[in-house]
């Protein structure tokens, strides 16, 4: 195995919404993403840890209930909707060209609406070895609109689902 001797930046990830679509899943590439994606906590096991002392003294350590992540990530608001082909808030909002997506959950009415989140870090174009991802699944997203220069939105997501990928983590 090679050490990688280049660092990555913001420019060389892209975001990807992933909707539950049975056989070929609705995707839409996060347009004008500022490289801001934060997620965590990681790590091996998605659960608490409790540890027991006995007079003061640790006895042990046990897994208790589960952690659900949460993430965030920001975008440049080029439109806030479009009637034929949807935009990044209507695939958030299961609206306009997005509203027949259907939730990572499953297509059941009453079905909370959640999306994967996709990050891809392009590596091999920069002379990393091969590409890495990761996918934060079953996602409950909602956003927070800016008025500045330029306008944004600031996304976050809870993650209800394993972390799959090259930073696989799970209960």
């Amino acid at each position: 195995m090679s050490v990688e001797t280049h660092v990555y930046n913001f420019t060389h990830g892209t975001i990807t919404l992933i909707d539950g679509t049975s056989g070929t899943p609705i995707e839409l590439v996060v347009p004008c993403d500022e490289g801001t994606l934060t997620i965590g906590p990681l790590m091996k096991t998605l659960r608490e840890v409790a540890t027991y002392e006995c007079r003061g003294a640790h006895k042990s350590s046990a897994y208790t209930t589960r952690i659900y992540p949460e993430g965030s990530f920001s975008a440049m608001v080029a439109e806030f909707t479009d009637a034929s082909t949807g935009v990044v808030a209507d695939f958030v909002l299961q609206r306009a060209g997005y509203s027949t997506n259907v939730s990572t959950l499953g297509s059941s009415s009453g079905l909370v609406y959640m999306l994967d989140v996709k990050f891809d870090l392009e590596m091999t174009d920069h002379g990393g070895d091969a590409d890495v991802s990761f996918t934060a699944t079953d996602c409950r997203i909602s956003f927070n609109f800016s008025e500045g220069d330029p306008s944004t939105f600031a996304f976050s997501f809870k993650v209800h689902g394993p972390i799959t990928g090259d930073l696989a983590c799970s209960e």
